[in-house]
């Protein structure tokens, strides 16, 4: 997960299904999670040679559709923008709904999932593990 800051706010996707998550995606084979990272913001937002700081592990477990049981591991990483990007010309590759800017103080305003990331992206800690056990549907 990757909480890239900007003027406007940080860059959130949205969900097909209404709510917002982190830029990121899955660590391939043989990658380091930096080189995920940066992998992850061309695919995503089209932007290389920044960086990148790990700032904390999110563990989450959660129930999907009432049933299935999840515990994922995300690796946290912030990176700040000194430029704004056009987030509504970009698309989604998995085909979610697109991208949304959100400053901190409209995070109450979305759903904005895990909610734990909201404590990494709050903390003034340089690195912060997170254990969230949410009862909600989806992670």
């Amino acid at each position: 997960m990757i909480l890239l800051k900007s003027e406007k706010g940080y860059i959130f996707e949205k969900s097909n299904d209404g709510y917002l998550f982190a830029l990121g995606g899955r660590v391939k084979l043989q990658e380091s999670t930096i080189e995920a990272s940066a992998r992850e913001l061309l695919e995503e937002v089209k932007l290389h040679d920044i960086d990148v700081k790990m700032a904390g592990i999110v563990e989450n477990f959660f129930t999907m559709n009432g049933t299935k049981k999840y515990h994922e591991i995300n690796f946290v990483f912030k990176a700040a923008l000194n430029q704004s990007l056009d987030v509504e010309s970009l698309t989604s590759s998995d085909g979610d709904a697109g991208y949304i800017y959100v400053l901190p103080q409209d995070f109450d305003k979305y759903d904005i999932k895990p909610k734990a990331l909201l404590k990494v992206i709050n903390s003034d800690q340089q690195f912060l593990h997170v254990v969230s056990k949410e009862q909600s549907n989806e992670s």
